[in-house]
């Protein structure tokens, strides 16, 4: 059982983001690229949410190139899903910021909707913090002036 599990690791994620890297090798720099490389960062951001970060940076760099604005939104949406999950709210906000943006410009409004919540959410869970640690000043160690 061990050594199936191993094996797993060793080959790949899974099936569906295997097929998607295969598809992506020969993929030509179109929007069709762009929209397979926000495929496989909704299928890593959970499990790998620096490959979400990488593969989502890739696709906001050529959906700029081709003024492809809901790849630009979707890109930054999952740059910003992968850096929330790694902690770092400053990046995540700034990232759905720029998807904000992007959706707005594309009149997507579910896709407004979510990024503002999630926008809003991250701004009041640091707001608590800093409220938090500014109550109880005993807490070191914590760089309130960062947040």
């Amino acid at each position: 059982m061990v050594l199936l599990s191993s094996y797993h690791l060793c080959s790949g994620q899974n099936p569906a983001i295997d097929s998607l890297k295969l598809v992506l090798a020969n993929a030509r720099e179109d929007t069709s690229k762009v929209n397979i490389l926000i495929a496989i960062c909704q299928n890593v951001y959970r499990s790998l949410p620096e490959d979400a970060i990488s593969y989502g940076n890739e696709a906001k760099i050529l959906s700029e190139k081709l003024d492809y604005q809901p790849g630009l939104a979707n890109s930054c949406k999952y740059i910003g899903i992968g850096y929330y999950i790694q902690g770092n709210y400053g990046e995540a906000v700034n990232f759905w910021q720029q998807s904000l943006t992007s959706f707005e410009a594309v009149k997507d409004k579910v896709g407004v909707a979510f990024k503002s919540a999630g926008v809003a959410g991250i701004i009041n869970l640091l707001f608590m913090f800093k409220v938090f640690v500014e109550k109880f000043p005993y807490i070191k160690g914590v760089a309130v002036s960062e947040l």
